[in-house]
């Protein structure tokens, strides 16, 4: 008699599983561009219009073309280099990043975005329309430790202000402003993710987790209904098969929580790396 859910390869259904739902954890990605001007490693940069080969330091005005910050070659497993002569840019991943008080004190967990300084973040508020990750760490413009340079600039109310830039640690994440679309999570889960995380993260981990939770227990729950329900149909039909129908039945069960496991494993990954 055929039974309907015995798979011939546990290793194999459980390596499918694992590739179902692991898609979505987070990597440090970076690619080559050319510029023609000097990057400073930190630096936040803007794709040039009309040249994607090109990037350039990202203000306010070529906010819309964020794309990520200059990192070194030798703080990333992945990258795609198209010109040597040229800059690295991360898109993805914990990198440092260069910021300033610009906009207020950037505290750790605050979005960041492309300021009036070209290269330079500062702490995003509802005004901005894109950011550029998201501060891991309080950036101190009294702690000379912290502070490479100052810069004289103009407020928009035309106050001269003189300006502290650093690099603190940021989760890179460009997207939409959370705080002007209003693209928030459930604070329990914001507070669940960071728990795991150990601080802050952004929402597109935060989603990104709870679509692989969800993802992995729907898997592993309709295969395991089916290996119920089709031992009880089996059983039915045939008495004498009992002890092969429960065989299968094990194995289905033990694929079911493998698919539970991993699943909690890549949610893992994704809030932690």
């Amino acid at each position: 008699m055929k039974i309907l859910f015995r798979l011939r390869s546990l290793p194999a259904a459980i390596l499918l599983a694992f590739l179902a739902v692991t898609p979505l954890v987070a990597q440090e990605f970076t690619q080559g561009f050319a510029a023609d001007e000097e990057l400073l490693r930190g630096a936040i940069v803007s794709r040039v219009e009309g040249d994607d080969t090109k990037v350039e330091g990202a203000n306010s005005d070529s906010m819309e073309r964020l794309y990520g910050a200059v990192v070194r070659s030798n703080e990333t497993a992945v990258s795609l280099t198209v010109d040597p002569a040229g800059v690295l840019v991360a898109t993805s991943g914990r990198f440092e990043m260069l910021v300033s008080n610009i906009n207020g004190d950037v505290r750790e967990g605050d979005y960041l975005t492309a300021s009036s300084i070209r290269g330079i973040a500062m702490k995003a508020d509802d005004r901005q329309s894109r950011t550029v990750g998201q501060a891991l760490q309080d950036f101190n413009v009294d702690d000379p430790n912290q502070v490479l340079t100052t810069r004289d600039v103009t407020a928009s109310d035309g106050q001269n202000l003189t300006v502290g830039v650093g690099r603190i640690l940021a989760d890179m994440d460009v997207r939409n402003n959370p705080l002007a679309y209003g693209v928030q999570a459930p604070e329990v889960l914001i507070r669940l993710g960071e728990t795991i995380a150990g601080g802050p993260i952004s929402i597109t981990r935060i989603w990104g987790a709870l679509s692989v939770l969800v993802l992995s227990f729907a898997t592993g729950s309709v295969i395991f209904y089916a290996g119920i329900r089709t031992s009880i149909i089996a059983i039915g039909r045939n008495p004498l098969s009992k002890a092969s129908v429960l065989r299968g039945f094990l194995q289905v069960t033990a694929i079911s929580l493998s698919i539970f496991i991993i699943g909690g494993f890549a949610v893992y990954l994704i809030l932690k790396l």
